[in-house]
């Protein structure tokens, strides 16, 4: 537990020691340069948010189609239950009368 807490400290200081390094990388650059990765960055937030966006809708109609197939797949297992019961209600009524037929020769 304690080793575990001290790698998660050590890999939070190594992450906050990689931002502040590309912080001051950025600070120290020209102005337009700065401007120029700032626009790419929020342009790439902006692709990112929209891909997003694309990605919930479909999973959310995946989910939907999903649904409504194991409804159906439901109905038509309930169906064959149904049927493959009343069949062997059938074999069973032949079978029993075939019997009593036999009983009785």
């Amino acid at each position: 537990m304690i080793v575990s807490e001290i790698e998660g400290d050590a890999s939070n200081r190594k992450r906050i020691s990689v931002c502040m390094q590309r912080l001051f990388e950025t600070l120290e650059q020209d102005e337009t340069e700065v401007r120029r990765r700032l626009v790419d960055m929020s342009r790439t937030i902006t692709v990112l948010r929209v891909n997003e966006k694309i990605l919930a809708r479909k999973y959310m109609i995946s989910q939907q189609a999903e649904t409504a197939l194991r409804q159906v797949m439901r109905g038509n297992l309930h169906r064959c239950f149904v049927t493959c019961a009343q069949s062997n209600t059938g074999v069973i009524d032949m079978r029993s009368l075939s019997y009593r037929l036999l009983q009785l020769l």
